[in-house]
């Protein structure tokens, strides 16, 4: 698990929840989180990864330092499926 601090403001937390995802659950993904990539339409940081409670969640995100992280937006999406060998 990867250690980082999170920076939340009411504002913030309300745009999250409107989306049905808790402060919680945005640090779990982006600290178990296996897969990370960049935001196609703002070019951001972001993540996939499974809630506790098993959704499947991408957290959109901007790093303010090293070990401090901004939360911009997170929602459930489709889970990918598995590819065969």
């Amino acid at each position: 698990m990867r250690f980082f601090d999170f920076y939340w403001d009411p504002e913030i937390a309300a745009h999250l929840a409107e989306h049905g995802i808790a402060p919680e659950d945005f640090e779990w993904v982006v600290r178990m989180a296996r897969v990370r990539g960049e935001s196609r339409s703002t070019g951001r940081p972001c993540c996939w990864g499974e809630t506790v409670d098993g959704r499947y969640v991408l957290c959109v995100y901007e790093y303010i330092d090293e070990t401090i992280i901004l939360p911009i937006t997170a929602y459930e999406v489709r889970r990918p499926r598995r590819q065969q060998p």
